[in-house]
């Protein structure tokens, strides 16, 4: 079941001339993780830092969200998850058109080599150490979205 801040990320529209909006131009952010109290205390912290959200409790889900909101900026999941863990959200989305070049963050609680090593063949953008501090985790995506700009020549 999709979280009431799943509704979050609109897709991006044209905004008029002179009209500042933030949520607009604010990066949306994807947090996967099986924990509802890990996924509020992120959402909070990287709402107040400019980000928009969505959640997911596990891989399937996440994957409904990303097909109902093409507008998500980064996906940022935890590597253990029911269902469908992080790694192979990571795999299925580097294989389904249309999100090939989409940021993932993956987290862990801990330091698994070959998990690592998978991560980095399935295009992982960064593997995280959990707990991860909301601001250093900002700044990840940030490093993320405009990594990925670049590379589209938007810099």
């Amino acid at each position: 079941m999709l979280s009431p801040s799943s509704t979050g990320c609109t897709p991006r529209r044209k905004r008029r001339e002179g009209t500042p909006n933030r949520k607009l131009t604010a990066p949306c952010v994807l947090l996967v993780d099986e924990d509802r109290a890990v996924r509020a205390l992120l959402a909070v912290s990287l709402e107040a830092l400019g980000c928009r959200i969505v959640t997911a409790g596990n891989g399937e889900e996440a994957l409904r969200v990303l097909h109902a909101k093409p507008s998500v900026d980064v996906v940022v999941t935890e590597a253990a998850l029911p269902v469908m863990d992080g790694l192979e959200l990571l795999c299925t989305i580097r294989q389904t058109d249309g999100l090939e070049q989409l940021p993932v963050i993956l987290c862990s609680a801990s330091i698994d080599e070959m998990m690592m090593k998978k991560a980095v063949e399935c295009g992982c953008g960064r593997y995280l150490l959990k707990p991860v501090h909301p601001d250093f985790l900002f700044e990840q995506i940030r490093s993320l979205i405009q990594q990925k700009a670049s590379r589209r020549g938007f810099t």
